[in-house]
């Protein structure tokens, strides 16, 4: 509760309901997925530990032949990691993918899926797009509260 008021007052807003909606791939002008590498985490004194964020950009790509039924409920992107600087996403498994488009002269931005594998040998992620992660969440969760109740 307390990390969640600290979150409002420092005007973050939460990703809700309203923005779940789908969102068309290729309307997009932008992908990226953000999350803190493993290889960025470094521990420079006992209890004090170090990261970086990444905001990797991404291209989409067809599924890699591996991918197998999955390909239904799936989009695949492939990263361009020379942009940043990095050898390995290890660490950013779940990390929320970004899509942006310019609207009149504003930058808009959605978050459009949550990156659920890693095809390290071509460098392309799998993501599950948002809509269907936070369907299959709020299921889960509404079964738990229905049999134990509310926190």
């Amino acid at each position: 509760v307390l990390t969640a008021r600290n979150l409002k007052a420092g005007g973050v807003v939460p990703i809700d309901r309203t923005t779940w909606k789908a969102i068309p791939l290729n309307d997009l002008d932008d992908i990226f997925i953000l999350g803190v590498p493993s290889e960025t985490v470094a521990t420079e004194n006992p209890g004090v530990i170090s990261a970086k964020t990444a905001l990797i950009p991404l291209t989409l790509v067809p599924a890699p032949q591996s991918a197998g039924l999955t390909e239904d409920n799936m989009f695949f992107a492939k990263l361009q990691m020379e942009e940043c600087h990095l050898k390995d996403i290890g660490g950013m498994s779940g990390g929320p993918i970004f899509g942006t488009k310019r609207v009149e002269n504003e930058t808009r931005y959605w978050a459009i899926g949550v990156q659920s594998g890693w095809y390290p040998t071509q460098k392309i992620i799998a993501a599950c797009p948002l809509p269907a992660f936070m369907d299959a969440i709020e299921e889960i969760v509404g079964k738990i509260v229905a049999e134990h109740g509310r926190p």
